[in-house]
């Protein structure tokens, strides 16, 4: 009868460990991540790319001391202040809106591109055998930026 128990108590407490598992799991990759790819072209040319889970990116925002995260000076943040219902609002909407092309800048064997693609906000730049490409999850940004801005 001890050992029916224990089997139920182990078997309970693996199921929660899974359901906690898998939500967080869940968690991280609905909320995204920040993406950057380099290709620097010619002959001695790299790459790089770096993909960061955007709840990763959260966390350590989150453990940040407001005081180093306060880079900008008060003018500054109280520009940034005055105009964070206007960014909250875009970047909601962003976040919401269907893919589509917002900007594109194109000059000779250069283009640039600002797109919004699954709920990121997206920076393509081609130059000249150059290749920048940025992606960002609109709603994990704008909650960084809100640290920065007082009383928001």
């Amino acid at each position: 009868m001890k050992a029916n128990r224990f089997t139920i108590l182990v078997a309970a407490l693996l199921g929660l460990a899974a359901v906690l598992l898998f939500g967080a799991g869940w968690t991280v990759i609905r909320a995204g991540s920040f993406h950057v790819e380099v290709h620097e072209g010619g002959p001695d040319g790299c790459d790089f790319s770096i993909t960061v889970p955007a709840a990763l990116v959260q966390a350590v925002a989150a453990c940040v001391p407001g005081d180093v995260l306060a880079v900008c000076d008060a003018e500054a943040a109280e520009e940034l202040a005055r105009w964070w219902p206007l960014i909250e609002s875009a970047s909601e909407a962003l976040a919401r809106c269907p893919d589509c092309e917002l900007v594109r800048v194109e000059g000779y064997q250069e283009t640039v591109v600002v797109a919004a693609r699954g709920g990121q906000l997206c920076v393509d730049v081609d130059d000249h055998g150059d290749r920048v490409r940025v992606a960002v999850p609109v709603r994990c940004a704008a909650g960084i930026v809100q640290r920065l801005v007082p009383d928001a």
